[in-house]
């Protein structure tokens, strides 16, 4: 169970702490893994063996972290097993543990990572385009999804663009007029 909550912003970096206090940490093997949730399965996120880690060549690392994670190699002698992941995506979101399977007494700590949306800040008349791309790519033009605006105070919610393949043929994104000075929440639903 995660005992520590970051949120961050989407695109942004973020660090995930773990740290064994003082013991030195070079010669030893962490783990970081995404902890599956529903439909998924657990994710290798990053792993580092006695000086061997996915960014010199080891094997095994989810598609979706190669290249955007790493480890603090000068604090790795004061414990502290934390990493870095840049360029942060909404699917990043979830609970994440850092493993120490080889120590005498194996320990293991967990942290929930919460990516919030983008927030696009426009003035009132303006158009603005709102991005929103499917992970892991794949083609959605025979897909049927719904842009809604998110109500306030429980209201309901209103649909801005219904896309579906036999009445449009391509959606990259979707355009907006603003219509008021308050910032306006956009849902997205895919079918």
């Amino acid at each position: 169970e995660p005992s520590k909550v970051i949120t961050v912003k989407e695109d942004s970096d973020v660090v995930l702490p773990c740290s064994l206090s003082t013991k030195n940490i070079t010669s030893e093997l962490f783990d970081w893994r995404k902890v599956a949730q529903k439909n998924e399965v657990q994710k290798e996120v990053y792993m580092y063996d006695n000086g061997t880690h996915y960014n010199s060549g080891l094997d095994g690392q989810s598609e979706e972290f190669k290249g955007r994670v790493s480890h603090f190699q000068d604090e790795l002698k004061h414990g502290n097993a934390s990493i870095i992941i840049r360029n942060t995506k909404i699917s990043d979101s979830g609970d994440y543990s850092c493993d120490f399977p080889k120590l005498q007494t194996p320990q293991t700590f967990y942290v929930k990572l919460v990516v919030g949306t983008k927030v696009i800040k426009v003035e009132e008349g303006s158009d603005v385009i709102l991005p929103f791309y499917v992970q892991p790519k794949k083609d959605i033009t025979s897909k049927v999804f719904i842009w809604r605006k998110r109500s306030e105070a429980g209201g309901k919610q209103k649909n801005v663009l219904l896309y579906d393949k036999d009445v449009l043929n391509k959606a990259t994104a979707v355009k907006v007029r603003v219509s008021s000075s308050k910032v306006e929440s956009l849902i997205f639903q895919m079918n």
